[in-house]
C-alpha cells in the first residue's frame, strides 16, 4: 500500500507535470485535429486552399521546424520527447489516482477498457 506522504508527492508531481506539459500537449492535440481532418493541405482539385498558419503549425508538428526553408530543430525534437514522455507518465500516475480515489474501482476500468477498445473498433471498422 502508498503511504499517504507517498501519494500526496505522486499527487503534486501530477499536478505539476500535467501544468509544465499543458501548452505543448495542447499545441499537438490541435494541430494533430487539423491534420486529421487535413485542413493543413490544399486540396487537388483547387476548391480548398488551406491557410497558411494551418500549413507552418502542422510543419512544427510533423518535422520539428518552423517553415520548408528552416532546418529541423533537434533542440524542439528533444522538449517533444521529453514532453511525451511526460505526458505517458502523468497519464499513468492519473490512472493510479483515479483507482486510489474511484469510490467505484469497476467504472474506471469500465472506461479505461472503453478507452481502449472502442479506438481500435472503429480503427478496424474502418466506418466513421
Amino acid at each position: 500500500m502508498i503511504s499517504g506522504k507517498t501519494l500526496a508527492r505522486l499527487r503534486r508531481l501530477h499536478l505539476y507535470l500535467g501544468v509544465a506539459l499543458a501548452p505543448l500537449v495542447l499545441f499537438f492535440a490541435l494541430t494533430g485535429m487539423w491534420q486529421t481532418l487535413h485542413l493543413h493541405e490544399n486540396s487537388k482539385d483547387g476548391s480548398y486552399q488551406a491557410p497558411r498558419v494551418l500549413s507552418v503549425l502542422s510543419d512544427v508538428h510533423e518535422h520539428q521546424r518552423a517553415g520548408n526553408d528552416a532546418g529541423r530543430s533537434s533542440a524542439f525534437a528533444a522538449i517533444v520527447v521529453l514532453t511525451s514522455l511526460g505526458l505517458m507518465a502523468t497519464t499513468i500516475l492519473g490512472i493510479l489516482m483515479a483507482f486510489r480515489f474511484a469510490q467505484q474501482t469497476s467504472l474506471v476500468w469500465i472506461l479505461l477498457t472503453a478507452g481502449v477498445v472502442i479506438p481500435l473498433f472503429l480503427l478496424g471498422s474502418g466506418q466513421w
